[in-house]
């Protein structure tokens, strides 16, 4: 299944007349793991988002939405708790056991909340 991250470097291509091996080859990577990022089957790196963002010579703004869309189309996330306080912790813990229960209108509020900090 092609990842929201995935539709957006396939559009970009197909609008800069890029096919998959030219594209491949000036960010020094294979067909196949460019396939595979776009697919979900790989996990979006720092340096490959740099990497393309830098080849396709995008802006600030369009960085900033590829960067939203690899966020969304990784399968696994990870943060560290080292430096988190009691609550920041519990807050993570708690949040992370019920998001699979948590509705559209609560994640959306959940979103705003956060988003307005």
């Amino acid at each position: 299944m092609v990842t929201e991250f995935g539709k957006y470097i396939r559009k970009l291509r197909i609008e800069n007349t890029v096919t998959l091996r030219a594209m491949a080859d000036e960010v020094g990577k294979s067909p196949s793991y460019l396939s595979s990022v776009e697919t979900g089957k790989r996990t979006i790196t720092k340096d490959f988002f740099c990497s393309i963002a830098r080849y396709f010579k995008l802006g600030q703004e369009q960085e900033k939405d590829l960067r939203h869309l690899a966020d969304i189309s990784q399968s696994e996330i990870s943060m560290s708790l080292k430096e988190a306080t009691l609550e920041q912790r519990n807050s993570a813990v708690v949040f992370a056991r019920q998001l699979n229960s948590l509705t559209d209108d609560e994640l959306k509020k959940i979103d705003d909340i956060l988003e307005g900090l």
